[in-house]
C-alpha cells in the first residue's frame, strides 16, 4: 500500500515522505516525474522474492527492509532496516499471569506455501502416539482462494482426520474475509499467543514474516525449517526456537518445544522489544529520516503522520485508505490501477 508518512508543506516547501510495497513499483513508474520534487519515495520490501537483489527504481529514495529480505543489484537507495516486523503494537508483549491454554499455536493463511497440510500431518502424528497437546490453528480467510494455490478444503480435511474428542483438543477457528484483512483483531490475536507455549510456522521461505515477530514479543519460543529463508529467522537461535532440518520431523519439533518452552527455552522479549515494538522503533526511524533530508541538504522537523499500525499499513494490510476502491484487488490496499492511482496523488497533493 502507498503509505503517506508526511505531507509536502506548501509554506515551508518541505518535502513529504511517502513508501510504496515492492508489489507497486512497476505501476509508480507512471507518476509524474516532478512528484519527486515535493516527496522522498520509498519502496517497503516485504517479500523474500528480493533477497538476491532488487533494482533501484528511477523515482526510489530509499528502501525499507532488512538485508535478510532485500539486496540491492547495483546502486542501493539509502537504506531504513527495517520492515513492517519492526512496528509490531506494544500489546504484542509478554504476560506471564495469562495462563498457558494451548501447547501450540500456528496462525497462517492457507495458501499451499504455508504447508497447513504438513501441519495437520504432524499433530497427526502426535496425537497417534499418544502426545494429545492442546493445539490452536487461527486460519484467516481471503477473497481470491483458488484449489490450485490454496487449501481450499481444509476445514473437511481436518474433521476427516481428527474424531470429534482430538478436536476438543486441536482447534481449528477458520476466519472470515468478510471481517477484513485478517478477520478478528490483531489485539485478539495477541492474546491468543500469550495463551500458548510456542508458535508454529511452516514456510520454507517468507518476508519478514510478521507473525514470528509477534509470536517472539509475546515470549514465544518458534517451530521452523532450519532452511527457512528471507528474514523470518533473523532474532532466531537455540534458546528461542525448535527448528527441524526435515519436514518429516514437525511433530517431534513441536513436542519439544511444547515440552521445553518456559524452560531451557526462553525468549529474551526485552531485546525483541528494542528490536521490534513500535515504542523503541519509531523514534529510530525518525532519525533515520533526519539523516536521509541532511544527505539531500534538506531538514527534517520531525514529525510523522498515519504511525499506528505500521506493521499493517507498510505492507498494505490496512485497508481503510481512499484509494482502497472497487478498483484494487479485493484483497489488500496495493494499487493496481490508474483510478486508485489518481485518489493517491490527489490525496498527496491536498
Amino acid at each position: 500500500m502507498a503509505h503517506i508518512f508526511k505531507k509536502y508543506d506548501k509554506e515551508t516547501k518541505q518535502k513529504g515522505i511517502f513508501v510504496i510495497t515492492h508489489k507497486e513499483v512497476d505501476i509508480f513508474n507512471y507518476i509524474p516525474a516532478k512528484l519527486s520534487d515535493f516527496y522522498y519515495i520509498g519502496v517497503h520490501y516485504g517479500s523474500a522474492a528480493h533477497l538476491r537483489g532488487a533494482v533501484k527504481q528511477s523515482y526510489q529514495d530509499f528502501c525499507m527492509g532488512a538485508k535478510s529480505t532485500v539486496s540491492f543489484a547495483g546502486e542501493e537507495p539509502f537504506r531504513i532496516p527495517y520492515n513492517s516486523r519492526a512496528f509490531t503494537p506494544a500489546y504484542f508483549s509478554e504476560d506471564k499471569s495469562i495462563p498457558k491454554y494451548w501447547d501450540i499455536i500456528n496462525i497462517s493463511r492457507n495458501a499451499n506455501v504455508k504447508r497447513l497440510d504438513q501441519f495437520l500431518a504432524a499433530v497427526r502424528g502426535l496425537y497417534d502416539t499418544g502426545n494429545i497437546l492442546k493445539v490452536l490453528l487461527v486460519v484467516p480467510g481471503c477473497h481470491n482462494e483458488k484449489p490450485h494455490t490454496h487449501f481450499v478444503d481444509i476445514v473437511k480435511v481436518y474433521e476427516k482426520m481428527f474424531t470429534r474428542k482430538e478436536r476438543e483438543s486441536f482447534t481449528l477457528m477458520r476466519l472470515s474475509p468478510e471481517l477484513g484483512f485478517l478477520g478478528i483483531s490483531p489485539s485478539t490475536i495477541a492474546h491468543f499467543y500469550k495463551s500458548s507455549k510456542a508458535f508454529c510456522l511452516l514456510s520454507s521461505a517468507e518476508g519478514e514474516s510478521r507473525v514470528i515477530h509477534e509470536a517472539l514479543l509475546c515470549g514465544l519460543p518458534v517451530v521452523c525449517y532450519s532452511g527457512l529463508l528471507g528474514g523470518g529467522r533473523d532474532y532466531l537461535n537455540r534458546s528461542n526456537s525448535s527448528q527441524f532440518n526435515d519436514y518429516n520431523q514437525i511433530h517431534a519439533s513441536l513436542a519439544d518445544a511444547a515440552r521445553r518452552a518456559g524452560n531451557e527455552l526462553v525468549v529474551d522479549t526485552e531485546s525483541m522489544a528494542n528490536e521490534l515494538s513500535e515504542i523503541k522503533t519509531i523514534p529510530k526511524l525518525k532519525q533515520l529520516f533526519v539523516e536521509m533530508y541532511n544527505k539531500d541538504n534538506n531538514i527534517f522537523d520531525g514529525e510523522l503522520i498515519n504511525v499506528d499500525e505500521l506493521n499493517l499499513r507498510l505492507p498494505a494490510h490496512y485497508l481503510e485508505v481512499p484509494w482502497n476502491t472497487e478498483h484494487g484487488n479485493g484483497v489488500t490496499a496495493d494499487i493496481v490501477s490508474k483510478e486508485q492511482m489518481k485518489i493517491f496523488i490527489k490525496e498527496l497533493m491536498k
